[in-house]
């Protein structure tokens, strides 16, 4: 799929919030499509989406004014429903690049609880003093 991305000018008189990475099965890359236009139309935002069309990665850019309190407002309750429409089909937030800063707190969109507690037993196995990237991907973390 390759969606054309913003104007030159929407690109220099707005950043985007976050990029959201989005892995989907390619069958349901319609359905994605279908979703931001739909969050385009619902929540007023300017949204670029491309990516790796043959491994199924999304790139979404929710493109925003950081100085628009109101834009700001619609672009994070449009980014939740992005995450849950992902889920819903499949996909995973992070794609290949893993959760960052960003993503975590929408990690549980996608993982249980008990995944979430299991990965944590696994980090502090690998880092009992927290110092490797604390706060990254676990937002309950100290930084």
């Amino acid at each position: 799929m390759r969606a054309a991305g913003p104007s030159p000018s929407a690109a220099t008189a707005a950043k985007p919030t976050k990029e959201s990475r989005k892995e989907l099965r390619k069958e349901y890359k319609h359905d994605l499509k279908k979703k931001i236009a739909e969050l385009k139309r619902e929540y007023r935002l300017r949204i670029a989406s491309f990516g790796h069309a043959g491994d199924g990665n999304i790139h979404v850019n929710l493109m925003i004014d950081r100085q628009d309190v109101d834009e700001l407002a619609r672009a994070k309750r449009a980014e939740v429903m992005l995450f849950e429409r992902v889920v819903a089909l499949e996909g995973s937030i992070s794609g290949e690049h893993g959760i960052g800063f960003t993503k975590a707190p929408y990690l549980g969109i996608e993982l249980a609880p008990a995944e979430i507690a299991l990965m944590k037993r696994v980090k502090a196995a690998f880092d009992p003093h927290g110092i490797l990237n604390p706060g990254k991907i676990f937002p309950d973390e100290p930084a």
